[in-house]
């Protein structure tokens, strides 16, 4: 299973009403820590832990406290600290050196499981919001309200008597081309979670069963109306066809479009003649076309561009583009080095 909060909850809700649950979230680190505050997972009474607040050093200690949590029906606060020798975690060989801590809560119909089947109808439908846990225990329920983004990414924070936690749905990517190079590039997307929507009406080297489940595969034009409602949804698109006409179509489909991220396979001079014959004006786009794609990382097989252009549209969706204004793809045009 993938560890983004809507895969968790997806995972979750079938099972929310089988056995009793403690979310677990951390609300504070000082330090090195493997997750930051905001970070969620869920424990079941039966030891089941669905997602992560550590690389694994601290589920065993927190299965403990979760047991705690259960039996007396209150949530619980626990701190983790690594820098003193005396603590659990510095026990359990937290690595990180940090102070974390991680608040427990009891998951019952009477604080509405902490409103998470809300949350997860929510990001299901695309809408990003926050959700507001209460750090008191004579609160019993959390809160949500929507989330808007402006400049800033926005992080989990303590406000009043409450921990406010960002969350967002699932990236959306879009491909154009479902050449064999994709394949390696879906299998990253996949092993992230986000949805993957391919675009292409070849019939080629590779089949959907090459790719791997829940990506989609669009065998239409870049004009479709399918494919114009799938960009509408998307946050960023890679356009890697092998055929100057084509990809001009795909960048011709971006116009009006609002994305953080715009990646085109290949060399700097076929950008130029990409953009030449789709007649679109870059600056016209809502963000620069990282041509080529990718970061320099040194590589040459397929598995290495791949890896080399999720990183970047990871990079670029995360935490946007560089505060300098440089793209990744300057870097690679600057040093000649190859994905």
């Amino acid at each position: 299973m993938h560890n983004h909060i809507q895969s968790v909850l997806a995972e979750w809700l079938p099972l929310r009403e089988q056995h009793r649950w403690v979310l677990g979230v951390v609300t504070e680190t000082q330090g090195s820590s493997y997750r930051k505050a905001g970070a969620m997972m869920l424990i079941s009474e039966l030891g089941q832990c669905l997602g992560l607040l550590s690389g694994g050093c601290l589920e065993r200690a927190l299965l403990a406290e979760a047991k705690r949590v259960l039996a007396f029906s209150r949530p619980r606060q626990i701190t983790f600290d690594a820098t003193q020798q005396a603590d659990v975690a510095w026990q359990f060989g937290l690595g990180c050196g940090g102070r974390v801590t991680i608040r427990l809560y009891p998951l019952t119909r009477e604080n509405d499981h902490m409103a998470l089947a809300k949350v997860h109808a929510s990001l299901l439908a695309g809408s990003a919001l926050w959700l507001k846990l209460p750090l008191h225990n004579d609160m019993l329920q959390a809160e949500l309200t929507p989330l808007t983004f402006g400049d800033a990414t926005p992080s989990a924070h303590v406000a009043g008597d409450r921990l406010w936690v960002p969350l967002q749905p699932q990236y959306r990517l879009v491909v154009f081309g479902a050449g064999v190079d994709v394949v390696p590039l879906a299998r990253m997307v996949a092993a992230l979670g986000w949805y993957l929507t391919l675009v292409d009406h070849r019939v080629g080297m590779t089949r959907p069963e090459d790719f791997p489940a829940g990506t989609e595969w669009l065998r239409l034009q870049a004009d479709a109306p399918q494919v114009v409602s799938r960009l509408a949804d998307a946050q960023a698109v890679m356009v890697m066809t092998h055929n100057i006409d084509l990809d001009a179509r795909a960048l011709q489909a971006l116009r009006g479009r609002t994305l953080s991220y715009i990646g085109l396979l290949g060399p700097a001079h076929r950008k130029a003649r990409v953009l030449a014959s789709s007649g679109v004006a870059e600056h016209s786009l809502s963000v620069p076309i990282d041509g080529p794609m990718g970061i320099p990382l040194g590589g040459e097989l397929p598995e290495s561009v791949a890896l080399s252009a999720v990183a970047q549209c990871h990079r670029a969706l995360v935490m946007g583009r560089q505060s300098d204004g440089l793209c990744h793809s300057d870097v690679l045009q600057s040093t000649g080095q190859r994905a």
